[in-house]
């Protein structure tokens, strides 16, 4: 899937009982577009995890399971404490 807009820090939102953010360090990269929704009528095709979390887990999964493949993919380390 090609991605026509900016990358932004998503901080995980599934699973989670208060207002009180998951910290920094399992934050998950999203484009835009995939994040809030584009605020332009450039790509309205994909899913914005914050205009529906359900329909994005549907598709996705919970996107705390992304955490650990991503942090390994930056990080290349199994072993991290998250």
């Amino acid at each position: 899937m090609a991605q026509t807009s900016h990358t932004e820090a998503h901080h995980p939102i599934h699973g989670r009982f208060s207002n009180e953010k998951a910290p920094d360090g399992a934050a998950i990269p999203l484009c835009m577009c995939h994040h809030q929704g584009l605020r332009f009528d450039r790509d309205r095709s994909k899913l914005a995890i914050h205009q529906g979390k359900e329909t994005w887990d549907a598709e996705y999964g919970r996107d705390y399971e992304h955490v650990l493949p991503t942090r390994i993919a930056i990080l290349g380390d199994h072993d991290i404490d998250i």
